[in-house]
């Protein structure tokens, strides 16, 4: 039998946030009927109460979450009990956490609480297996528990520069957007018609004298919308990545970031299935690089949640890399791409540049918007140079090799060239697939897929398949089943 007393509960942050998005949308609703949607008093006391009872069932159901989550710190794990309807415990020893993320919002920090979440070999999902609102003081017990008897073996701070060109080069226009409009919205509802109208009277005049100097009024507003939305994400970026810094304390990777919002991330190094270092073609350009890492699971660390050293030169990169995973970067055998298929990788950017100036003229004979269409066939063409200078460098340096303990596999992915280093008894499958052409040629495409990963983890095409069969043979000290040359 266990001793239900020892369990503690989970921080009361853990009720109020949940809540406070019900209690939100309630008063919107409510001032809305009182400012701008007058109603007669019948009709607003029917409302109130609707209100009123959803509020009532939503605060009920929460509070007995709250009520039935709670923890205990074992002296080789961790319990935690959940459910409302359905009631769960999970038992999860110290040693098989692969991935263990300490989280405070803003808003959290002013409660005094930090989200705990805990990640598993057995995790399918993307959200992490289990997590609870505990407080600082349990936090820095359970991070005790982790690191008890280990001393930091090496710690790298990012540099602030550094921070700045990443966040320059890994922002998108998008996610600018996505934040940008409803503020927009909202503050044309605020301001009123009046002002409104004031703002488009500045915008029209400001237009005249735009059209006064050769510029198209359009193309100007949207050159200027891209910007702001641009400037929004790096500056988004840059405070959830402030005071970068990445530790290793005894057998754990830590990394820690954030201004606002602060994250730990602690890291088994025994599960890491793959690091990867990546370049854009910016970063190719000013010689940086970035490195990340992989876990077993569903991947959860994927994008910037993995990332272990952010915007460094070539060869510090690899020096901080070795003293954090071990890893060796001398690459003793390597197979690059066959000769001849370097059409193969500039064929789709190509058919877009030739595309270019057929939109180009299309444009410039239809009168509609066509200092609009004029700036898109200019981001077109830009865009599908861009294109096909990436796909040059990919073609360089897609190939695979032996590093050590590792296997080697360099490639490309959307707009990013990444090199992987991967342990050998972390791959799973190795598929050669071939195409008619391929077989006649002798070349092959690679998939390379890891252990507990669902879907492949590097794309390797053109490969010559002699040549490749035999480099993964001998790492893995086996032999070629038959001819190679016989696919």
């Amino acid at each position: 039998m266990t001793d239900d007393r020892k369990f503690h509960k989970t921080h009361p942050y853990s009720f109020v946030r949940h809540l406070k998005l019900s209690v939100l949308l309630i008063l919107l609703s409510v001032l809305q009927q009182f400012l701008v949607r007058p109603q007669d008093i019948i009709t607003l006391i029917s409302s109130l109460s609707l209100n009123a009872l959803y509020l009532l069932g939503i605060t009920g159901y929460y509070l007995r979450a709250y009520q039935q989550t709670c923890y205990r710190l074992d002296p080789d794990g961790i319990q935690i009990r959940s459910g409302v309807f359905l009631h769960k415990r999970y038992l999860l020893p110290f040693c098989r956490l692969q991935t263990i993320v300490f989280y405070r919002s803003f808003f959290s920090t002013l409660f005094g609480a930090q989200k705990l979440s805990l990640d598993t070999p057995a995790g399918i999902r993307r959200s992490y297996d289990s997590s609870a609102y505990i407080s600082g003081r349990m936090a820095q017990n359970v991070k005790q528990r982790l690191f008890h008897n280990t001393s930091v073996l090496c710690s790298f701070k990012a540099n602030p520069v550094s921070l700045i060109l990443m966040s320059a080069i890994w922002s998108n226009p998008i996610t600018g957007l996505v934040f940008i409009v409803p503020v927009i919205h909202g503050a044309g509802q605020i301001i009123g018609t009046g002002m409104t109208r004031s703002l488009v009277e500045g915008t029209l005049n400001s237009q005249h004298y735009l059209t006064a100097h050769m510029i198209s009024p359009a193309a100007s507003a949207l050159a200027a919308l891209i910007l702001i939305c641009w400037a929004l994400s790096m500056l988004l970026f840059f405070m959830r990545h402030a005071g970068f810094r990445t530790s290793r304390i005894g057998g754990y990777l830590v990394v820690a970031r954030g201004l606002i919002s602060h994250s730990t991330t602690c890291i088994l190094q025994q599960a890491v299935t793959a690091v990867s270092v990546d370049q854009s073609l910016f970063m190719k350009l000013l010689q940086r690089k970035t490195a990340s890492v992989s876990v077993m699971g569903s991947g959860r660390l994927r994008g910037d949640k993995g990332l272990l050293l952010c915007s460094e030169a070539g060869d510090s990169l690899e020096k901080k890399l070795h003293e954090l995973t071990d890893i060796s970067f001398s690459e003793e055998k390597s197979v690059y791409i066959a000769r001849g298929t370097l059409f193969s990788y500039l064929r789709f950017p190509l058919i877009l540049l030739c595309l270019s100036p057929v939109y180009l003229f299309v444009n410039l004979q239809v009168a509609f918007f066509r200092q609009i269409g004029l700036l898109l066939s200019v981001f077109l063409l830009s865009g599908s140079l861009w294109w096909l200078l990436f796909r040059l460098f990919a073609h360089r340096h897609s190939r695979i090799g032996i590093s050590g303990q590792h296997l080697l596999l360099c490639g490309f992915r959307r707009l990013m060239l990444k090199t992987y280093y991967i342990p050998k008894n972390r791959i799973a499958r190795v598929e050669f697939r071939r195409s008619r052409f391929q077989k006649r040629s002798g070349r092959c495409t690679l998939r390379v897929y890891l252990t507990s990963e669902r879907r492949k983890v590097c794309t390797i095409r053109q490969l010559p398949y002699a040549q490749a069969q035999t480099l993964l043979c001998e790492a893995f000290d086996t032999r070629p089943a038959g001819n190679p040359d016989l696919g």
